[in-house]
């Protein structure tokens, strides 16, 4: 890549992250790593992409900030939308760590002389960069312009009318914004790769139109691996949903002290604990929440919350609740997750249509 054009790029990336506060400093580390490895490769594209990425992203934030902030509740309980705030270092990660890695290959493999020399022939690896920023541009224009469709989302697994920001909502509205920014990030490949002459302009059209639809198909497998393996939090006293600062996961209910087992038991039998610290300890989440299933379960009327943890903490309803999914991956897990496998899908496609080789990557990888 052209050292003067990364240059001035990454200077005016770190300056408007760092004057916009869209990225906390260690974000801003991410990205510095995350673009240089991006510029070891000799085409402009995958460092291009990149800052394409990040500059629809932070356009599509600007446009529904105002409208979120109606709409979903923050994990923190400061006020505003739900997931605001600078973005952080896994956030950048989670994106582009893909891309970085098939990016480093792919310039190592023109080093060592095997595919990705001056033109673009069948490199299967740049087709997996092309495709990781489809699938997380279409991902995220999905679920930042999604949430303003007037329909309301309805859930992937189900098609049940859902709450907006509900992980695995999807609308019309969001899948067409999905797939125009993968058909941007489309665009830009095509414009921007050294085409060998062998490309034919109806080739290249076709090209175009499979990195944008697995972008489309990144993201609807975005919204299925966040119906399924992440928890949608609902505050239950606005039935918003809540959403965690940087991508992280959010908190069923706040961390409380309660009896610990030992403690319980003695207290039970009459007995007093050995120490008051060895009584009471720090429970989370999903202990609380199985004592709140206890509860209900004793007293359907809700009337009465008295069970075995005390009276004293009849006042403690739990204000959230999962609605939906697993709690097993944050947001930032269900995209890492997503770029992944969409990426090395295209590259398998591609490997098929070129080759007749699903596998043919593993090839291009060994170089051989």
């Amino acid at each position: 890549m052209n050292p003067y054009i990364f240059v001035f790029a990454l200077s005016f990336l770190i300056y408007r992250a760092y004057t916009r506060r869209s990225l906390t400093p260690p974000a801003i580390l991410a990205a510095v790593l995350t673009a240089c490895i991006h510029g070891t490769h000799a085409y402009n594209l995958p460092f291009v992409l990149l800052i394409t990425f990040y500059a629809l992203g932070t356009a599509a934030t600007k446009v529904k900030h105002d409208v979120k902030a109606t709409l979903t509740v923050s994990a923190t309980g400061a006020g505003g939308a739900g997931g605001d705030g600078a973005r952080g270092a896994t956030q950048v990660f989670a994106n582009s760590v893909v891309a970085s890695a098939l990016t480093a290959l792919s310039a190592w493999n023109a080093t060592a002389g095997g595919d990705g020399g001056e033109c673009f022939a069948d490199q299967l690896l740049m087709v997996g960069v092309i495709v990781n920023y489809a699938a997380v541009t279409a991902d995220t224009l999905s679920s930042e312009l999604g949430i303003l469709s007037r329909s309301g989302p309805r859930l992937i697994t189900t098609s049940r009318r859902c709450a907006p920001g509900t992980n695995g909502g999807v609308s019309m509205t969001g899948l067409i914004a999905g797939a125009c920014g993968a058909g941007v990030i489309a665009v830009v490949s095509v414009a921007l790769l050294p085409w060998c002459a062998s490309w034919s302009l109806a080739e290249k059209a076709r090209f175009a139109a499979f990195i944008t639809g697995m972008g489309t198909a990144g993201s609807l497998l975005d919204s299925l691996l966040g119906a399924l393996l992440q928890a949608s939090v609902v505050d239950t006293r606005t039935g918003k949903v809540v959403e965690a600062p940087g991508g992280g996961k959010v908190l069923v209910l706040p961390s409380q002290k309660r009896l610990t087992v030992a403690g319980e038991l003695r207290s039970r039998f009459g007995k007093a604990p050995e120490t008051a610290g060895a009584a009471v300890g720090d429970v989370g989440a999903e202990s609380v929440q199985g004592q709140w299933k206890e509860q209900r379960a004793a007293n359907k009327t809700g009337k009465q919350l008295e069970v075995e943890v005390g009276k004293e903490h009849a006042h403690d309803a739990p204000s959230r609740r999962i609605e939906t999914g697993w709690n097993i991956l944050s947001n930032n897990g269900v995209n890492f997750a997503m770029a992944a496998l969409t990426s090395v899908g295209g590259m398998m496609l591609a490997g098929w249509a070129w080759y007749g080789q699903p596998l043919a990557v593993v090839k291009e990888v060994m170089g051989v």
